[in-house]
């Protein structure tokens, strides 16, 4: 089952995840992402559980910054109002698979809707 995440397409949640790496380990810590990547970082976030909350009262932009333990790196939303808030690109893209379920399941013949 393909994933869709913006205007980008991957055949697995591996692939998918695997795209959010390279953008975890490309950018330089606490400078804004930009470009595809930034739209990549949008489309990632508009598919958390929570991505309403994420975002708060806006956002403002995107950057990698080390994880709250400091251990790893994560993506960060930056919002209007300068607060700022992590988000899991492992909840993320299961959030775009089970939706991408969901679109194929009322699809087929007998699914629903």
């Amino acid at each position: 089952m393909s994933i869709t995440l913006g205007s980008e397409s991957f055949r697995s949640q591996a692939a998918a995840r695997e795209r959010a790496s390279e953008i975890l380990h490309q950018h330089v810590l606490h400078v804004p992402i930009t470009g595809a990547d930034a739209d990549f970082a949008a489309a990632l976030l508009n598919q958390h559980p929570r991505a309403l909350d994420k975002r708060g009262v806006g956002v403002d932009h995107f950057e990698v910054r080390p994880s709250p333990d400091g251990r790893t790196r994560n993506l960060w939303v930056v919002r209007l109002d300068g607060t700022s808030d992590n988000y899991s690109i492992k909840e993320c893209v299961a959030g775009a698979a089970r939706r991408t379920a969901d679109v194929c399941s009322t699809r087929r013949p007998g699914g629903g809707a």
